[in-house]
């Protein structure tokens, strides 16, 4: 099996019934060892840990437990789940552009036909509005703003971005808690 089906058959495992946020992001990481939606925590998952802790936020919980390299994210991606939320790569691996992946990608956004979507990583904001917009899905977007990966440095700048719209959608939901 090819790690873009491994990658997608992990994911699969945690896609909720109705997408009410879609996150999208640049590209699962090269190597294998990590993933958004393996079971296992890296040490190295700054993607997975960043966005746990936006919805940890955003839903009113103070801790939302973050693993430490070697632990299950199990519980984490349930109440992810829980929340409505779903996150794909545009890019389904590193071997190919952009361009090349969306075709796969768009369907995928027409298939979830998530309610609102946010972009991560400001070269693929830049490359997916546009698209978004040719798709009559640009009103579905959280923010027009580039989000950047919350990777090097930039947790800050993400979270800045990211946790106040967030904190607008989630507001006084439970989701968190009953994942």
């Amino acid at each position: 099996m090819n790690d873009v089906a491994i990658y997608s058959r992990a994911a699969q495992k945690y896609r909720p019934k109705r997408v009410k946020l879609l996150w999208i992001a640049h590209a699962p990481p090269k190597g294998g060892e990590r993933y958004f939606y393996f079971e296992t925590m890296s040490g190295r998952d700054s993607l997975f840990r960043e966005v746990m802790r936006a919805m940890a936020q955003a839903t009113g919980s103070r801790e939302c437990d973050m693993p430490c390299a070697g632990d299950s994210k199990i519980a984490l991606l349930r109440r992810f789940r829980a929340c409505g939320c779903f996150l794909i790569d545009l890019c389904k691996d590193l071997s190919h552009t952009m361009e090349y992946w969306w075709p796969t990608t768009r369907q995928e956004i027409c298939d979830l036909n998530p309610r609102r979507i946010l972009l991560v990583k400001v070269d693929v904001c830049r490359f997916v509005r546009p698209k978004l917009c040719d798709m009559n899905k640009y009103d579905r977007l959280l923010t027009t703003e580039d989000v950047p990966f919350p990777g090097s440095g930039q947790q800050t700048r993400f979270h800045q971005k990211v946790d106040p719209l967030l904190r607008k959608l989630y507001h006084g939901c439970d989701c968190w808690r009953r994942g």
